[in-house]
């Protein structure tokens, strides 16, 4: 996976769900792509934004299991397993 950190940032892999969680954008460019410093089309498949994703979602329990005083991560943890989901079930579609 290039760009690794890249794709971490919270902010560029809410625009990748965005854009794979809609519909008219996911068929007019199939593949998300942003500007990196190696590339002005860096690919962003959406194998490689569900591994992410999980990273980012695992790394919020565990924050939120060590921390003395929990915050409010327990919404964005649904939020986000919620798009998980729903990303999960649009790859699978498109690997039938």
């Amino acid at each position: 996976m290039q760009c690794q950190t890249a794709k971490q940032n919270p902010v560029l892999m809410n625009t990748a769900i965005r854009h794979y969680l809609n519909r008219k954008a996911r068929t007019a460019t199939p593949l998300f792509t942003f500007e990196s410093l190696y590339s002005e089309c860096e690919p962003y498949p959406l194998a490689e934004l569900l591994i992410v994703l999980n990273w980012r979602i695992e790394a919020l329990k565990q924050a939120r299991e060590e921390s003395p005083h929990p915050s409010n991560d327990l919404i964005t943890i649904h939020t986000l397993e919620n798009q998980q989901a729903r990303l999960t079930k649009i790859y699978q579609q498109q690997d039938n």
